[in-house]
């Protein structure tokens, strides 16, 4: 069984300043994000959230160029079962 961390306050009170908005399953997959951000935003979006999955591993963050990153190419059908 995983052991639940304590909660820290002065973490749990920056989280209760985000701009966050609930909505069902259903009226969130009718949502686009565009209508209400500016591509910089959803480029930062984007790159926040990067960074995040990236502490979350304990590894460094890659420091190769794009053009250098592993990638796997797979045809559609393998991807479908």
């Amino acid at each position: 069984m995983t052991d639940i961390p304590p909660v820290d306050p002065a973490r749990a009170a920056r989280r209760a300043q985000w701009p966050v908005r609930v909505m069902s399953l259903e009226d969130a997959s009718q949502s686009d994000v565009a209508t209400h951000t500016t591509a910089a935003e959803r480029v930062l979006m984007v790159s926040q959230l990067t960074a995040e999955a990236w502490a979350l591993t304990g590894l460094p963050t890659p420091a190769y160029e794009r053009s250098r990153t592993p990638i796997a190419v797979r045809p559609m059908r393998t991807m479908h079962g």
